[in-house]
């Protein structure tokens, strides 16, 4: 029997009955506070309205009683239940005792209850609302300098589906604009969404998605931070550059003198992008769109947005937008002229560009200063940028990868490695069987049989009539490539089964140039430039051609034969070298 008893105990403990109990318990406590016992008394009414009781009566609990037991009509009374008031009506009753019967509410409906007395704290004479509530006035900002404004937006919200479980999803959208202080100036854009979307080339203008910056303005010097637009000095003839980097830049002006003045300007930041420079001859009657490629001949790639410069026959630079010059598919490469400029075949068409290359890390250094005084203007330009090979994203080097570069040297078309893999079959993927043809050996053909598809392939691009594979239509959820054989020894196709190996690559120039102002319009300038650009940062072979110079001299100028006369004389020469090895 203890035994039992011992294991109901421990079934159910001690609290399972204690918290019922407890619940009843104040229940009861809290009914007995709302709901009062009934309350009789015997009056009789010498006069007209009587007091029954100090509190305020319950509505339809009241009853009249005589002295033989019988009820009397409720009507010929009228109650006031707030007050707990009766008026006897009917004068038949009067002088008679009556019992009556009743509940209260255990207070005074009609009494004025406070938690404090007006006339205690002084307002009885003032028009202001004593109690009511009266924040204190705005503090400064942080800075205390309040002239900082601030926006922005919060947003939380839920996904859900029925192949996914409930997300949660938030973003954080804040612009500052303003002064923290009087001679400091800050201009802020923080957000933390990456949208993977990039703006139409189909306008003149381009509205950005998902910029963050912050931007912190001196009277000589500012400093900004964040996604920032690089754009060479117009200064420099030779260093020309539109770039979308991430990273910082220091400006700062500068006077030595009362007659000079200077102005200093450093970045440093990783790219976005890699830049391209593509140059081709338009189709007769075909207005695009025309396919922009990579520096390794890539046929997809993503253009920045806003860093691409057309020109047409080496003329002036063309402006973007339906109603102008051209338009472009940012996310295809792809780029369609207007009736503006009809193309021809004769057309020669200059394409600058940065495009998405994400194989390496690839970081940007670039410092700038210039120096006035009286007429003279002297600069100099230093930029340098380069793959990290330590850093890479989508590239993966392995160390025979790694030593086919270093043999390769600046021809890095040739740091090529074969592509096959065998593997079981697959029904799910696109598998080729391997064998020899025509005296071919070891030549991949599209299989869908179980017993020789066992060859899984990749095929990369190696220009028009160097390869030996052309895609092809095939029921396949993806590209197949098939294999066309050579004619009179020259090949077919556009494809190889290899995989490119990219070598990471390094660019440097520095520049130096100085201007002369005279007279009313005339100016003279020279720069000269020394550039370096490495195809194969990881060989030294072929390093010898590496480093290039080149320089300019020019004179501008403009004048009238006579002092009041309309005409006039313009002349420009202009002397220009540049070494073979300069890039």
């Amino acid at each position: 029997m203890s035994d039992i008893l011992h294991f109901r105990m421990r079934k159910f403990p001690l609290y399972y009955f204690i918290i019922p109990v407890f619940f009843i318990l104040n229940c009861v406590a809290l009914h007995s506070q709302t709901i009062q016992p009934e309350r009789s008394k015997t009056i009789s009414f010498t006069s007209d309205t009587i007091t029954v009781d100090s509190l305020s009566l319950q509505g339809g609990s009241i009853k009249f009683i005589t002295q033989d037991s019988q009820s009397i009509d409720v009507n010929k009374f009228y109650i006031d239940y707030v007050n707990a008031r009766i008026l006897l009506l009917d004068q038949t009753y009067r002088f008679k005792p009556v019992k009556i019967q009743y509940m209260v509410f255990p207070f005074n409906l009609s009494k004025t209850y406070s938690h404090k007395e007006r006339k205690e704290n002084g307002f009885v004479l003032s028009n202001q609302a004593p109690y009511v509530y009266k924040p204190l006035p705005e503090q400064n900002d942080v800075f205390g300098y309040n002239t900082l404004n601030r926006s922005g937006t919060f947003t939380r919200g839920i996904s859900f589906g029925n192949s996914q479980d409930l997300v949660v999803n938030s973003f954080v959208d804040i612009q500052l604009s303003g002064k923290i202080a009087p001679d400091i100036e800050v201009l802020a854009s923080l957000n933390d969404r990456n949208i993977p979307v990039q703006p139409e080339g189909t306008t003149a203008t381009l509205q950005t998605f998902d910029q963050k910056f912050i931007s912190v303005t001196l009277p000589h010097q500012k400093v900004m931070l964040g996604d920032l637009s690089l754009i060479s000095r117009p200064e420099s003839y030779f260093l020309k550059y539109n770039k979308k980097v991430q990273g910082i830049t220091a400006q700062s002006s500068w006077n030595a003198t009362a007659g000079d003045s200077g102005f200093t300007s450093v970045t440093a930041s990783i790219t976005k992008g890699k830049y391209q420079r593509q140059v081709f001859n338009g189709t007769e009657g075909n207005q695009g769109p025309y396919r922009l490629q990579g520096t390794d001949g890539e046929l997809y790639v993503i253009v920045v947005a806003g860093t691409e410069k057309v020109y047409i026959d080496g003329g002036e630079q063309l402006k973007r937008g339906e109603q102008n010059d051209y338009k472009i598919d940012y996310n295809t490469g792809e780029l369609t002229f207007t009736p503006n400029h009809l193309i021809t075949q004769y057309t020669r068409i200059t394409v600058e560009f940065q495009y998405a290359d994400r194989n390496y890390q690839r970081y940007l250094l670039h410092a700038f200063t210039e120096y006035k005084i009286d007429k003279w203007d002297f600069y100099l330009n230093a930029y340098h940028e380069q793959d990290n090979a330590q850093q890479p994203i989508l590239a993966t080097l392995t160390p025979d990868d790694k030593q086919l570069l270093s043999k390769v040297g600046d021809s890095v078309q040739r740091a090529v490695t074969k592509s096959g893999d065998s593997v079981a079959f697959n029904a799910d993927m696109i598998l080729y069987k391997k064998k020899d043809t025509s005296g071919y050996k070891g030549i991949y053909f599209f299989s869908t049989n179980s017993d020789s598809a066992h060859w899984q392939v990749s095929f990369s691009y190696v220009g028009s009539g160097h390869g030996n594979y052309k895609e092809i239509k095939a029921l396949a959820n993806g590209k197949v490539y098939g294999w066309f054989p050579p004619k009179n020894g020259a090949l077919q196709g556009d494809y190889e089964p290899v995989t490119k190996i990219v070598a990471p690559q390094k660019q440097q120039m520095v520049t130096f140039g100085a201007i002369h102002k005279f007279g009313t319009k005339g100016k003279f300038g020279m720069e000269a430039a020394v550039s370096s650009h490495d195809a194969n940062t990881l060989s030294s072979i072929d390093d010898g051609d590496n480093v290039g110079a080149a320089a300019r001299i020019y004179a501008d100028n403009e004048f009238s034969v006579n002092k009041d006369g309309p005409l006039k004389i313009q002349y420009h020469a202009e002397f220009e070298h540049r070494d073979k090895d300069y890039t």
